[in-house]
């Protein structure tokens, strides 16, 4: 509680830090919102995983398991040999084992916003977002797709700063993709 008193915001659910350049350094108790991305752009999307219990190696690892004939008797799922003889005499850290499947941090890089929508604050994404529904998500420019500087210049440095009041055009908020909807299935 002391450090929002400091900062002189409200006390918040999620603290998140994004690293910045110090020319790119906003003031303390900014919000940033959906403005800050443009359509067309490309993202990296932090989010948790689904949990999905303990599973075993097949179901975790994608393991083969053993034969179903010849007499093979209550082992079809097995993991197999999971350790050495006397020497070492031990399971090694990391060993694709059962265990908790899912509910991990996972990034997906390089996805497209397709539409902005800043009076709900919403972001429409192409692709596979990480997590349940109700979760929060971290999202960031996508540190791995190179632009060019015209793309670069095209972007809001360090945020978009929009004024009460303000009006957005249509060509503005949503990506050209062509005849193609990007959230009906088949689509590529």
């Amino acid at each position: 509680m002391t450090q929002f008193k400091k900062a002189g915001v409200y006390p918040k659910a999620h603290l998140k830090e994004f690293a910045v350049t110090p020319d790119a350094m906003l003031p303390l108790g900014y919000t940033l919102n959906a403005s800050h991305f443009k359509p067309g752009q490309y993202v990296d999307v932090t989010g948790t995983s689904i949990g999905k219990g303990h599973a075993g190696g097949m179901k975790r690892w994608n393991f083969g398991g053993t034969a179903k004939t010849h007499g093979t008797s209550l082992t079809h799922r097995a993991l197999g040999s999971t350790g050495q003889n006397q020497e070492p005499g031990k399971v090694w850290k990391g060993k694709k084992m059962s265990g908790q499947l899912g509910n991990e941090k996972i990034t997906t890089l390089n996805l497209q916003i397709y539409k902005v929508d800043p009076a709900r604050n919403l972001l429409f994404i192409r692709g596979s977002i990480p997590g349940n529904k109700d979760n929060y998500l971290y999202i960031r420019d996508a540190i791995k797709k190179h632009l060019t500087a015209e793309q670069k210049a095209e972007l809001p440095f360090p945020t978009a700063i929009i004024k009460p009041g303000h009006t957005f055009d249509e060509s503005d908020l949503i990506h050209d993709v062509g005849d193609v909807d990007p959230f009906s299935f088949g689509s590529v």
